[in-house]
Order: C-alpha cells, then sequence, then structure tokens
C-alpha cells in the first residue's frame, strides 16, 4: 500500500506527492479524508474525542443480559464475584 498526499480545490482532487501515472493504472485507490484540525490536536485529545463518539454510539447497547455476556465471552478464565 502506498500513501499519497493531495488536496481538494475547487472540485478537483489534486495530488500533492509526485507520482507516475503509470504506477497507478488499472488500480484501486481508496482515498480517507483527514481534517487538519484533527491532526493538529494531541494525541490525549484525540483519544477523547474517539471515547466521546464511542460512547455516543452505544456500542453494546443491544446486550440485554451483561452479566451473562461476560461469563459467554470471558470463557477462557473465571469471573470475580
Amino acid at each position: 500500500m502506498e500513501t499519497l498526499n493531495a488536496i481538494y480545490k475547487n472540485g478537483v482532487l489534486v495530488l500533492i506527492d509526485k507520482v507516475d501515472p503509470e504506477k497507478l493504472k488499472s488500480k484501486i485507490i481508496n482515498i480517507r479524508i483527514v481534517d487538519e484540525e484533527l491532526l493538529k490536536q494531541s494525541q490525549g485529545d484525540k483519544l477523547k474525542n474517539i471515547y466521546k463518539y464511542l460512547h455516543k454510539s452505544k456500542p453494546f447497547s443491544e446486550i440485554k443480559d451483561v452479566i451473562n455476556w461476560q461469563k459467554h465471552i470471558r470463557i477462557d478464565r473465571e469471573l470475580f464475584n
């Protein structure tokens, strides 16, 4: 996998890095959009924002019986009472 830097200006994605067009022929290109403000954040701030997002998404809301789920998921070791 190779990472290329580009910028979006006036409706066009413009490559910043020099690249040989032949290298890109017939290849699937995945684009990841990075917010510059996020790049400026400290590691702690990034983690805090991730945890906030995770909390809002309620990833375990479908688990009705948490104790039973824990017993099942942690079958490799005994749980404390």
